[in-house]
């Protein structure tokens, strides 16, 4: 799957939703790396192959993580709370990760709004899917020292 040619900017953010940005970054708990991997994402409840979309993630915690996905500019938003499933490989391993999500957010971008920046929480991480996560998050690399 070819990277997402994400959008440099959105068009314009009124300052409630810079406030609202800010203020979520200030409620986690966890900190985010940048990371950019493909991420299939499914809405629960939704029967197979309809809710399913292909994104790519910008970021990832211990907590949750931002994905991108492009879509019509009429797609409607998904609710704070929806309930989500996303699978992914995290880079260097070939296991794949499934994990139930909840929307914190999703926001129309670009300035045609044909993509959507989701952030999700993890609802339910296995204390094996949290070691994953762990080893990953805390590889050196992802920590240079200044």
């Amino acid at each position: 799957m070819e990277p997402l040619q994400l959008p440099d900017a959105p068009v314009s953010l009124p300052t409630a939703v810079s406030e609202r940005r800010r203020v979520r970054l200030d409620r986690r708990s966890h900190s985010r790396l940048p990371l950019r991997v493909a991420v299939r994402q499914q809405i629960v409840g939704k029967e197979p192959l309809f809710g399913v979309a292909l994104a790519q993630s910008s970021d990832l915690g211990l907590g949750g993580m931002r994905i991108w996905r492009r879509c019509e500019p009429s797609e409607e938003l998904l609710s704070p709370g929806t309930e989500l499933r996303l699978s992914f490989e995290l880079p260097g391993s070939d296991e794949l990760l499934e994990l139930p999500c909840l929307v914190a957010f999703d926001e129309a971008q670009g300035r045609n709004r044909d993509y959507r920046m989701t952030g999700v929480s993890f609802a339910s991480v296995s204390p094996e899917q949290e070691q994953l996560l762990l080893r990953f998050l805390n590889q050196p690399e992802h920590h240079p020292e200044t």
